[in-house]
Order: structure tokens, then C-alpha cells, then sequence
């Protein structure tokens, strides 16, 4: 299918000729742009069944948990936890704009209809930070490494143990997108030791199997971050303790190595998800860590590109009535059904 065939390549396409691949314009660009269609499919979109949980003290330690009524339950049950991005700082599990609270609503609802249960939660993130000063705004969150990694393992003990859905003993194979600043977390949480120290056997987890890790539009490492990320990368990786070129998911695998390598088909297969658009501080990092990870003994990954996409464009074109918009999703839910 063409192009022309597809509303969403097309605006996408035309996006990137007048407003570039940096992330500055193409976000509140492609955000504005896309609304339409996700607006047009709200009712749909809120069609889907949620619910908040709480799974931990601070006030950001949300999940949406979006149910699919049509999942099988006689054999291992799929989850998807979607991690959103937002440069560290910033992003929501329900967005602002547009409003309706519809993104990451259709996320869930797209992998809902493809048979997946979706967690989607908050998480904490770095104080807002003054770009002159270096100063912390705001003082709520606080987070600084390992935060975002350890928020990421709270939330699965506490789905360990909460699982309305399965079954006494019935296991679930879970995977997790981790988006932009999302992705960050989720190569913390795989790649640190004291967070997930078993890589082979999932950690130990009654239920839950960690199936698969899906890095999308992921900043690997940070060599070539904008002098203005600065401040926030300072925050988050304080020099001292947890500099960002050793704890960054590049320089944590680097670091690391699967004790079994023999065993490696055992833990999470990594995937990595880059977009065509994505400017080259993401598209850089990308195949640096591309290279380390297929290098890696015992580690079992993939590559998915998608072409004509930006870095915010994947999640918001999902549940929108385009295939070819939603073609990266449906092939990704198709992968992740294999695995089961």
C-alpha cells in the first residue's frame, strides 16, 4: 500500500518536510496534527474497560489497567506495559493534548483488541529544571537513577500479586514497551543488577514471566544530546555517583553479561523500534546499542524499523482507523503472540 492509500504516512510524511526530525517541532506538530484522527475514534477508543490501581505510595505510582474481555485464559496470558516518554521531566499516561485523555487511551485499546491485557503507568520524573540556572523549579518528584527502573519493578511485584484476570498458578507473559524517556527505565531495570538480578528466570516473579523487551524511539546513550538536556541529564544522572555515559541502557550493557549464556532463549528477547524521522540523537544511539546488544553473548534481539514515522508519531497513530498507520503495532502484536 501507497502512501497516497494512507492518511496518517501522508500527513506524516509531509510533517517531516516542513518541520524536521527534531523533537522541539516535530512534537507539538505532529501532536496537533494527529488529533483529528484520534478524535474521530474517541468513542471507540474509550470503548475499552479500565481502571486506576495505586501501586506504590507516591502520587505518580498510577497504572491504567485496560482489560481485554476477549483473552484467553487456558493458556499463559499476555501483558503489555507501555512505559510513556517525556524527555525525563515530562509525559503522562494520559496526555493532555488532545484532550479527552485519549493518548495512551488508544494504545490501550489497540492492544486490547489484539488480545493483550495493557498496563500503562505513571512513573516519577526529574524536578522541572530552569535551563539558565541548572536549579530545580519544582521539588516533587525527585527522581534521580535508578528511580525510573525501580518505579518499573514496584509496579510488576505489585502485578505479581494483583491479577484479577489469571487463574491460581496460570502464568503471564508479559512485555514491555519502554517510549523515548520510557525506554531509559526499562534498559534500568534490565540491565542494572540490583533491579531485575536474574535476567534468566525473570527475577523471580511468581506469575509473571518478563517475556520481552521492546525499546521504541529509545535514547541509548546521550553523547549526542542537545547542550539544553543538560541540566535535566545532570539531575537524573547525578556526575558523581551515576554518570549518564556509564548508566545510560548503552553503558549499563556494556557493563553487564547473562550468567548462562547458554540459557539466554530463557529470559526477555530485546527488540529495538527506530523511526525513520527520529533525529540523530535517537538514531545514533540506536545503532551503537544495536551493535553492542547483537555482539552480546547470550542475548537473543531484533530490529524493527518504521519508516516514515517520528518520535512521537508510533503510539498516537494506534486506533485510529489507518492500517498502514497502524501496521507497526499489528506486526509487533503478532511477534509477541508468537511467543506465548
Amino acid at each position: 500500500m501507497t502512501s497516497d492509500a494512507s492518511p496518517v504516512i501522508s500527513l506524516l510524511q509531509s510533517l517531516h518536510k516542513e518541520h524536521g526530525p527534531e523533537i522541539p517541532q516535530i512534537l507539538p506538530a505532529a501532536s496537533k496534527a494527529l488529533t483529528p484522527f484520534l478524535q474521530a475514534h474517541a468513542q471507540d477508543i474509550k470503548s475499552v474497560r479500565v481502571a486506576t490501581h495505586q501501586y506504590g505510595a507516591h502520587a505518580r505510582q498510577e497504572v491504567d489497567w485496560y482489560t481485554c474481555e476477549t483473552a484467553r485464559h487456558d493458556a499463559p496470558i499476555p501483558l503489555l506495559v507501555f512505559l510513556h516518554g517525556g524527555g525525563l521531566t515530562r509525559g503522562d499516561k494520559n496526555e493532555p493534548m488532545p484532550p479527552g485523555g485519549l493518548v495512551y487511551a488508544n494504545l490501550g485499546r489497540f492492544f486490547t483488541s489484539k488480545g493483550f491485557h495493557v498496563l500503562i503507568p505513571n512513573y516519577r520524573r526529574v524536578n522541572s529544571i530552569d535551563p539558565k540556572t541548572g536549579a530545580a523549579i519544582a521539588e516533587n518528584e525527585n527522581a534521580t537513577f535508578p528511580t525510573g527502573g525501580k518505579d518499573l519493578a514496584q509496579l510488576l511485584k505489585f502485578v505479581d500479586t494483583h491479577l484479577p484476570f489469571a487463574a491460581p498458578g496460570q502464568k503471564v507473559k508479559v512485555h514491555i514497551i519502554g517510549c523515548s524517556a520510557g525506554g531509559v527505565h526499562l534498559g534500568t531495570y534490565l540491565f542494572h543488577p540490583p533491579l531485575f538480578p536474574d535476567t534468566i528466570h525473570a527475577g523471580g516473579y511468581e506469575n509473571l514471566d518478563i517475556s520481552t523487551g521492546i525499546f521504541l524511539n529509545t535514547p541509548f546513550h546521550f553523547n549526542g544530546a542537545a547542550p539544553s538536556r543538560k541540566p535535566v541529564l545532570d539531575a537524573y544522572h547525578p556526575p558523581k555517583t551515576y554518570p549518564a555515559d556509564k548508566f545510560s541502557p548503552y553503558g549499563l550493557l556494556a557493563r553487564f553479561d547473562i550468567p548462562d549464556p547458554e540459557n539466554a532463549h530463557k529470559g526477555p528477547q530485546i527488540i529495538i523500534i527506530t523511526a525513520e524521522y527520529d533525529p540523530q540523537e535517537i538514531l545514533k544511539p540506536a545503532e551503537d546499542f544495536i551493535k553492542l546488544v547483537q555482539g552480546k553473548a547470550g542475548f537473543v534481539s531484533e530490529v524493527i524499523r518504521l519508516p516514515s514515522h517520528n518520535h512521537i508519531s508510533p503510539p498516537m497513530t494506534l486506533a485510529v482507523g489507518d492500517s498502514e498507520g497502524e501496521k507497526w503495532g499489528s506486526e509487533l502484536a503478532q511477534k509477541l503472540k508468537a511467543r506465548l
